[in-house]
């Protein structure tokens, strides 16, 4: 009997399919070019002419998954890793744009940092040029303080000598317009005391006697060259003078003049003062003129204005001003201006009223000066200034004058406040004005000069 075939190597030493790999080959390349490369191999398929678990892609079935929907574990951590790294590269790109801002920011906060250290060093060197200034400033100021300190000594130093004199002029003063009082009393050179009687009266040193003497010997020698002193006339005073009446005056034919200035405004309290600028104004425009009346009545006098005046008032009307000396020691002989009053309106103006009212007399009781102005509306400078020229050499007193003309645009009503003076330029500058006194030598002063009535209100 024959032995039992033996099996076939390949069938002997296979080993069952069920145990087999089904996955990918995980096999990796040794060839030159494909080497780092796997086998493309994506399923196990046995090799049956070669004996053992050999897949057709020539490896051996332990380099194959074990099934075919195993993922590779290389690349699954291939994916995580390329995963994280897209991650990283996001955040790196998000990173580098904020870093790129902030080199921007940093670059342009140092440059705008170095403008300000360039300013702040521009700055420190002005400041320190501008001490230097202040500096020498300094020094020429305390030079100046200096000086002005010697001055002021040698100034208080003549002051003291001015107030010495000043007492003695104040008694010599006291004693002259005494003396004048009595010489316009009527009661004649006779009645004059001895320069030496009234120095003793007084009290007055033997300085002042000698200047005394000597200034009451001119005086006496030129007794008849005095100014007359501006009054009112006043009907019921008897004066020591020769008549004055116009209708007695052999071959008047009650004819008379008189000087007539119209006042821009009738609510103006003092005439302007001779030689300032509102003065000049009027002049040259002919609003001061000397009239010639030819009668007494108040007929007369008002055709004579008119026709004198025609060019100036052009047909309005007006009324004369009433006037009163001031007797304020400010003011003291200055007339004192107002409308007329309405008991004063009803009156005639003849001659007599006007010399009684509204006219500047001498001490004859002649007239000098009468005011008047427009009765419903005031001139303004502008106006004035289109007036024909009646005097010329004038125009410059038309130059701009902020005290008259205001502001410069626009026309302005002349000044016609109720302080006279504010506007009333001083006799004397005010660098010559001196008290000649201290605060406590005022008491002593006044009570050596005779005190004066102020201007009464009306």
């Amino acid at each position: 009997m024959l032995p039992p075939p033996a099996p076939s190597p390949a069938s002997a030493s296979s080993p069952e399919d069920s145990q087999l790999p089904q996955g990918q080959c995980r096999y990796i390349l040794t060839q030159a070019d494909l080497k780092g490369h796997r086998c493309a191999c994506v399923i196990f398929s046995r090799r049956l002419s070669f004996p053992g678990a050999t897949c057709d892609c020539g490896h051996q079935a332990c380099f194959h998954l074990p099934s075919a929907d195993t993922s590779s574990p290389g690349r699954q951590d291939d994916l995580t890793a390329i995963k994280s790294r897209v991650q990283a590269l996001e955040q790196q790109e998000g990173l580098l744009e904020r870093l790129s801002q902030m080199e921007e920011s940093l670059d342009k906060a140092r440059e705008e940092l170095q403008n300000e250290i360039k300013g702040s060093y521009r700055n420190i060197s002005a400041a320190w040029q501008l001490i230097e200034q202040l500096q020498r400033r300094l020094a020429n100021f305390e030079e100046v303080h200096r000086l002005q300190s010697e001055k002021l000594d040698r100034a208080s130093q003549e002051i003291q000598d001015l107030r010495n004199r000043n007492l003695e002029l104040l008694e010599t003063d006291e004693m002259l317009e005494e003396r004048l009082e009595k010489l316009e009393g009527a009661e004649g050179m006779d009645a004059l005391l001895s320069p030496e009687q009234e120095a003793v009266d007084v009290g007055c040193t033997p300085d002042a006697i000698t200047l005394l003497q000597g200034r009451v010997r001119r005086r006496s020698s030129g007794a008849r060259s005095l100014p007359q002193p501006l009054n009112l006339y006043r009907p019921n005073k008897q004066l020591a003078t020769p008549r004055s009446s116009i209708a007695d005056a052999p071959g008047s034919s009650k004819l008379w003049t008189v000087h007539i200035s119209i006042l821009p405004s009738r609510r103006q309290p003092f005439p302007f003062e001779k030689d300032t600028v509102a003065y000049k104004r009027c002049l040259s425009r002919g609003l001061q003129r000397m009239v010639a009346v030819s009668g007494t009545d108040e007929e007369s006098f008002s055709v004579s204005v008119s026709t004198a005046f025609r060019d100036v008032l052009q047909g309005a009307p007006w009324e004369p001003l009433q006037v009163r000396i001031c007797d304020a020691r400010d003011l003291e002989g200055l007339p004192l201006l107002r409308p007329l009053s309405a008991s004063l309106g009803k009156e005639p103006r003849d001659l007599e009223f006007l010399r009684s009212h509204c006219a500047v007399c001498d001490s004859n009781g002649r007239i000098q000066a009468m005011y008047i102005a427009p009765r419903e509306h005031s001139l303004s400078w502008q106006s004035i200034m289109k007036m024909p020229t009646y005097v010329e050499g004038l125009e410059c007193s038309w130059e701009s004058d902020k005290q008259l003309d205001g502001p410069a645009e626009g026309e302005h009503a002349i000044w016609t406040g109720s302080d006279p003076c504010a506007r009333l330029p001083a006799k004397r500058s005010s660098a010559e004005m001196s008290t000649g006194h201290t605060m406590g030598e005022s008491d002593e002063l006044q009570a050596k000069k005779r005190t004066r009535a102020a201007c009464p209100a009306w």
